[in-house]
């Protein structure tokens, strides 16, 4: 519970701290303690990815490097009891069964 509010806290500095070294050594600490992200803090990474990764400064590819590697350390460390929870049936689907999306060109597979 105690690292939970420590990642809540680390996190929050990460998202809203105009100084981007500081941020981005928020990212790193929560890196380091290796919780899973709650979906509330998820969606504030992904918020601050989207905004940040569309500016132009050469300090802002570290700093969206840092978000990135943040997203992919809380991947590795999901609860799948979370993300498939036991009474949801999740059945494997091949590509090939998805329906192309609305005003997208359908292109056959290589035999």
């Amino acid at each position: 519970m105690y690292y939970t509010l420590v990642m809540h806290t680390y996190l929050q500095w990460a998202t809203s701290c105009s100084s981007h070294q500081y941020a981005s050594q928020s990212f790193q600490v929560c890196r380091a303690l290796q919780l899973p992200l709650s979906s509330s803090m998820f969606r504030e990474v992904l918020t601050r990815l989207a905004e940040s990764a569309s500016e132009d400064k050469e300090d802002m590819q570290s700093y969206v490097l840092e978000i990135v590697l943040t997203i992919e350390s809380a991947v590795d460390h999901i609860d799948e009891n979370q993300l498939f929870p036991s009474n949801v049936q999740v059945s494997p689907r091949k590509v090939s069964e998805l329906a192309p999306l609305p005003g997208t060109v359908h292109v056959p597979a290589c035999a």
